[in-house]
């Protein structure tokens, strides 16, 4: 799109690209948008142009996921479930020797993984792997932590559980 990005547009623009490249557009399954009034307009936007065309099947419209995870993740406060995550995963991992007890009963355990990730602010990319292993191995966790005398009260928090799951999940995707 190289001028106006209205809803006609946007639509001409999907239909010349449909037709140049043979397209069958009776396997359109759904639609994904973002929120702006040229994909969504009640008139002209790109959503009720497609409603409006015969050659189009029925199908589903969504709202944008990534959006929708985003407006959830503003209501969740993030920092405590990473600073938490974070300093247990930092006791174990920056520590030689608790590190290899660690992964000493990892093995003992027979468990899936080997040892955690290391998490650093600079790779935010790899949030959602850290936090995915974190949550794996979250048994294991309470379990050295509790051998260590270490106070692990809020990893067996259900609200904080249920806030680290839906944090691991938006960040895995």
């Amino acid at each position: 799109m190289k001028s106006t990005t209205r809803g006609v547009d946007i639509y001409q623009a999907f239909i010349n690209f449909v037709n140049k490249s043979n397209l069958p557009l009776y396997k359109l399954v759904c639609i994904t948008t973002d929120g702006a009034p040229a994909m969504i307009g009640k008139n002209n936007g790109f959503i009720a142009l497609c409603k409006n065309d015969n050659n189009f099947p029925n199908r589903i419209t969504f709202h944008c996921v990534i959006h929708q995870q985003a407006l959830c993740g503003k209501i969740l406060n993030t920092s405590i479930i990473m600073d938490i995550a974070f300093k247990i995963a930092n006791s174990i991992r920056s520590r030689s020797l608790q590190r290899r007890l660690f992964k000493l009963q990892l093995e003992e355990n027979d468990s899936q993984y080997c040892d955690l990730l290391l998490h650093t602010d600079v790779r935010w990319l790899s949030r959602g792997k850290f936090l995915e292993r974190f949550q794996c191995l979250l048994p294991e966790i309470i379990e050295f932590l509790k051998s260590r005398g270490d106070n692990y009260d809020c990893l067996t928090n259900n609200t904080w559980l249920q806030n680290l799951a839906f944090l691991t999940d938006i960040t895995a995707h």
